[in-house]
């Protein structure tokens, strides 16, 4: 029996086959299409239902890439449910991607960036990843020349991607909600174009007032008796 991420696999596996049909017919395109490429025999009701939610996850990523393709600027992918970004975007996006400045991958169950993705969409303004599974990002990161914001928030970072402390463009970095406990200012500090950085809600340690108070930019934390020291 399928549990819904291998349903959710196969089913990238299915969409990479079906890039013309997603193409030609987005406007309309048809669930039962989708269902007639799978093998109906001894599958259970609750694997039907899966199918299902899959399937229309499917639909909706093929209507947002045609609406991303008329957009020209923004790459909106969010909340559908993808673990992977899809062969068809890249496909489907080939004649704006220089033009794309914003690409929202939020609420979905990524747990990799490809490097494909960022070298495809290299002119990146804003990137939003919140609400995935991520625990690092690629090299490539640091080498985006125009990215000026990243949402990483709720994610699955235990440590502080340093990556993003040697990009020369960024200016906000969200990373909200994730169980990062070191951070290094210095670093964070160095960076020229750096105006924010938020940490709210991670369990970050050890942080000095005084040396916050020195910082170039405004960084956002919650404070705890455990993370401030020196107050009193």
């Amino acid at each position: 029996m399928m549990d819904r991420r291998q349903l959710l696999e196969r089913t990238v596996r299915i969409e990479t086959s079906t890039v013309k049909t997603l193409r030609d017919h987005s406007k309309n395109f048809s669930l039962s299409h989708l269902m007639e490429t799978w093998d109906d025999a001894n599958v259970t009701e609750e694997q039907r239902q899966m199918k299902r939610e899959v399937g229309q996850s499917v639909a909706r990523v093929a209507v947002k890439i045609r609406q991303s393709v008329e957009d020209g600027r923004c790459l909106d992918l969010s909340d559908c449910k993808l673990i992977c970004i899809p062969d068809a975007v890249f496909k489907m996006m080939r004649a704006v991607c220089a033009h794309v400045q914003v690409a929202r991958l939020n609420c979905n169950e990524l747990t990799s960036l490809s490097v494909r993705f960022i070298n495809t969409f290299s002119k990146l303004q804003e990137l939003v990843l919140q609400g995935n599974r991520l625990q690092r990002l690629p090299d490539e990161v640091a080498r985006m020349p125009r990215l000026i914001y990243i949402d990483l928030s709720r994610n699955k970072f235990q440590e502080f991607p340093e990556v993003v402390t040697h990009s020369s463009s960024l200016q906000k970095i969200c990373l909200t909600e994730n169980s990062i406990r070191d951070v290094s200012l210095e670093k964070l500090d160095a960076m020229k174009s750096l105006r924010c950085v938020d940490l709210r809600l991670n369990p970050v340690v050890s942080l000095q007032p005084g040396e916050i108070a020195r910082l170039s930019f405004e960084l956002l934390y919650s404070p705890t008796e455990t993370n401030v020291q020196g107050t009193a």
